[in-house]
């Protein structure tokens, strides 16, 4: 018996083989919970790495998780910003262009939703199509008079070699193809221009009524009416019936226009009836206030309730079910 219960070489034995046990057990816990979090296998090879797999814990484990969601949001985030960039400038340039898609096209069913008009890079993307209508035009502009320049060259030239080659007999029939040269050429000149002075007309219509900006989510801002008399009109008309759902004692003209601001900000985008709505309380059955939209200015037209059954029939999308 060892009187001082030192470890035998038999237990230094064992202890070492516990101790590998445990250090095996710790490094691959920590190589679990690294690759799950970082979503690389294996033993790091890059010398931050290493430090960092060296000294993990819990509380490096935590801040890893926080950072790497994050990250994980921003680029999801970053990736939506930009798809709502580029559906909000393809809006401006078709409107720019005269051009409506359908309500029921791919493009318009996939431009209207809910998170796009929520997005602030929808509106930094119309922003960009209306700046690219008065590029766009400026370019047609230069098109039109080099087309035009060229047209006269051509006509020129051709009036002059065949005067030349003809010693003046053919010059009556030079005359004519070089004029209908000229014509040919001043036509599609003229047909440039009236395109680019139709672009450079509605650019500026666009810019001044703020059509195809969003008012949703951090867009900031607020709409009307056309005019105070369309407000009036439409207070007189569902002012009692929003006063009564909304279970308000008063209800003025302001607080009318204030809630239809508020439905565009925190309701839903309805594609097929190019509005908002959004579920409200009130007696009998559930209603929903809606705030239709003008497609060109972007105003409000309109705030009153609808059924579920109205809304199930105008705009399926929805999805909703009785």
């Amino acid at each position: 018996m060892n009187a001082s219960r030192a470890p035998t070489s038999r237990g230094f034995t064992g202890h070492a083989q516990l101790e590998a046990i445990l250090v095996a057990n710790h490094q691959q816990r920590i190589s679990i919970e690294y690759t799950k979090i970082t979503g690389k296998k294996g033993y790091p090879k890059s010398k931050e790495a290493q430090q960092m797999f060296k000294n993990w814990g819990p509380a490096l484990q935590n801040t890893m998780t926080k950072f790497c969601k994050t990250a994980k949001k921003a680029v999801k985030d970053t990736g939506k910003t930009v798809a709502a960039f580029g559906l909000g400038a393809i809006t401006q340039i078709l409107e720019n262009n005269g051009i409506t898609p359908s309500i029921n096209s791919t493009f318009s069913l996939l431009a209207n939703q809910d998170w796009v008009k929520k997005n602030k890079g929808y509106n930094f993307g119309v922003l960009a199509g209306k700046l690219s209508g008065y590029m766009q035009a400026a370019v047609e502009y230069k098109t039109a008079f080099g087309i035009a320049n060229a047209g006269f060259s051509a006509a020129l030239g051709q009036f002059g070699a065949t005067s030349f080659a003809t010693g003046g007999v053919g010059s009556s029939g030079a005359a004519a193809l070089s004029a209908g040269i000229a014509t040919a050429t001043a036509a599609i000149s003229s047909a440039v221009i009236s395109h680019a002075n139709m672009v450079a007309k509605n650019t500026t219509q666009a810019f001044k009524s703020g059509s195809n900006y969003s008012n949703s989510g951090n867009s900031g801002g607020s709409r009307s009416f056309e005019n105070k008399e369309k407000l009036d009109g439409h207070y007189e008309k569902h002012g009692s019936e929003m006063k009564e759902a909304l279970n308000k004692k008063n209800y003025s003209k302001k607080d009318y226009l204030n809630d239809a601001n508020h439905v565009i900000k925190e309701g839903q985008f309805v594609p097929e009836m190019n509005g908002y709505i959004k579920l409200i309380g009130g007696k009998g059955s559930a209603k929903y206030a809606f705030v239709g939209l003008d497609r060109k200015t972007g105003n409000i037209t309109t705030m009153h309730l609808k059924s579920v059954q109205e809304l199930m029939k105008k705009a399926p999308s929805l999805g909703l079910k009785k």
